[in-house]
């Protein structure tokens, strides 16, 4: 494998893509970032705040005290290492508004793309084959039925000791796919060189088999 070696994996909420990077991170010795939790940070700090999101001035002073470290066990936020509190059905909703802001975008895309210089990366989220790493080596876009990744959502929650409805967990993927497809900045929409990957009537295993064939002939060409 070449040196800065990056590989961008996009797709919609529950399609597998976060996990899947975690698994071909370890399997290639990558560097693996989940902008989405980046995402989900930003929302957690500023709703607890109290930031008003719809002022442009409050939110870039609460920017602006953002500091972002990566730590071998996940990210740290002013010190403090973020867990499970992001990833809430609550937080995820709020991150899906916040990330709709421009100048959340704008930092949170300086953040990551600061933080994978200059290393062998894997970067998985909605806009980074088109947006934050534009000239990936390999561009990939992970997707699957609505209803598949609904309950796969709805498992999610299951095993965190959350109780959620088939129903419930549907409503909000469509809400949240709304907002990410018809959001002005940096839509979710795939990037014109990425390689297509549906994972609906696919196995996690065969998800990371196919993936990493199509990484190591890639490397290998």
């Amino acid at each position: 494998m070449t040196a800065h070696f990056s590989i961008a994996i996009d797709g919609p909420s529950g399609s597998g893509k976060s996990s899947v990077a975690k698994t071909i991170a370890k399997i290639f010795g990558l560097f693996h970032l989940d902008s989405g939790a980046f995402y989900r940070a930003v929302a957690y700090y500023l709703n607890h705040l109290g930031v008003d999101f719809l002022n442009d001035g409050q939110c870039q002073k609460a920017l602006e005290s953002i500091h972002f470290e990566i730590s071998p066990i996940g990210i740290v936020l002013n010190g403090h290492l973020v867990g499970e509190e992001i990833r809430t059905s609550e937080n995820s909703q709020i991150a899906s508004k916040v990330s709709m802001i421009r100048q959340v975008r704008v930092f949170v895309t300086k953040v990551v793309r600061e933080l994978s210089q200059n290393q062998n990366v894997i970067m998985d989220g909605r806009d980074i084959g088109t947006v934050v790493l534009p000239n990936a080596d390999l561009k990939l876009f992970i997707t699957a039925s609505i209803e598949e990744r609904a309950r796969r959502r709805q498992e999610e929650m299951k095993q965190q000791g959350y109780s959620a409805s088939f129903e419930e967990m549907l409503k909000e993927i469509k809400e949240r796919d709304h907002r990410d497809i018809s959001r002005e900045i940096s839509p979710l929409k795939p990037a014109p060189d990425a390689i297509l990957i549906d994972t609906t009537d696919l196995s996690f295993d065969q998800v990371v088999e196919k993936v990493t064939t199509i990484i190591q002939e890639k490397i290998n060409r």
